[in-house]
């Protein structure tokens, strides 16, 4: 009975750890797609996430989205912004929509170029219905 348990918990542990890695495999190579300016890569990474919805493991979305749009404005990528405010609109519901919101102020703040930070403004923060 005891053993029952500790093979139960030692499973729900390497599930864990599973979905941990991947989450930060999905960070890394994004980032490097973002870094090399890669959209055509970006996309396919999306397909790639969106395959994987069908296993097991519960990828962090909006952990993930954060991330990289905050990547993306770091390293002025306007095309990869650009296509994750698609991604917003297409693949969270209203509710998740609401609750990242927010997290499209702070990236303007990443930005150290006056341009796109005016782009930025006028194009991503008008879209958030605050």
């Amino acid at each position: 009975m005891m053993y029952n348990k500790f093979i139960k918990l030692y499973i729900i542990i390497l599930l864990y750890i599973i979905i941990k890695y991947m989450n930060k495999q999905l960070l890394t190579t994004g980032k490097h797609l973002i870094n090399n300016y890669d959209t055509e890569g970006f996309e396919n990474l999306y397909y790639d996430i969106k395959e994987s919805t069908n296993s097991d493991y519960e990828i962090n979305y909006q952990y993930i989205f954060i991330q990289l749009l905050n990547h993306a404005c770091l390293k002025k990528n306007k095309e990869i912004i650009i296509y994750l405010i698609k991604l917003y609109y297409e693949i969270f519901d209203e509710v998740a929509q609401i609750a990242l919101r927010q997290s499209f102020i702070y990236p303007k703040y990443l930005i150290k170029d006056r341009l796109l930070t005016e782009w930025y403004n006028n194009n991503i923060i008008v879209l958030m219905k605050f």
